[in-house]
């Protein structure tokens, strides 16, 4: 699950490149990126969750945003601060990969 959870999000994030560096877009493709994002999340915290949490807290997180990241285009999802906690929750798990890394 984890290796498909790894490709969904190689493939979401190359999308998303093409999409806004060479403006390669059709009808639809904001829908399919949001639901490639929503379901690489879900799989990254579902593969991780039988395994003990702290060791898995970088892809929890990102997983997390992942699925934020898919959800509030998808659903038109917006509050005040909408995007502030997308891009902290974005650097969260930013820093946790990197930390984790290590």
């Amino acid at each position: 699950m984890k290796r498909l959870a790894t490709i969904l999000l190689g493939v979401w994030l190359i999308l998303r490149g093409l999409v806004a560096l060479a403006g390669l877009s059709f009808q639809g493709s904001s829908t399919i990126l949001a639901i490639t994002a929503v379901v690489a999340g879900a799989l990254l915290i579902l593969a991780d969750w039988s395994e003990k949490f702290s060791t898995h807290i970088a892809d929890f997180v990102l997983g997390i945003w992942l699925i934020l990241a898919g959800i509030v285009p998808l659903f038109n999802i917006h509050f005040r601060g909408s995007y502030a906690v997308l891009e902290v929750v974005g650097v969260l798990a930013g820093v946790l990969i990197i930390l984790h890394r290590r």
